[in-house]
């Protein structure tokens, strides 16, 4: 978790930095569950999160970091 915030305040420290944000094959339940259990472990202790997963989601094409952080601030 340390890197991921590391990584995205690199790059929010430059924001003319003009280099191709990397991305890649994601699977999209494992980050899913990677933002539950955070918010579990911090802002949402009381909060019950239902998961509705469909089984047959294919990869996503993008930067894993960017999609937790877009997910947390969905959460909160």
């Amino acid at each position: 978790e340390t890197d991921r915030i590391v990584s995205l305040v690199d790059r929010m420290e430059v924001f003319s930095d003009e280099r191709p944000i990397e991305r890649y094959p994601v699977n999209i339940h494992v980050v899913l569950d990677h933002v539950k259990a955070i918010a579990k472990n911090g802002f949402s202790r009381r909060i019950k999160i239902l998961e509705e997963y469909d089984p047959s989601l294919p990869p996503v094409f993008a930067n894993r970091d960017q999609l937790i952080q877009v997910f947390l601030n969905l959460v909160k």
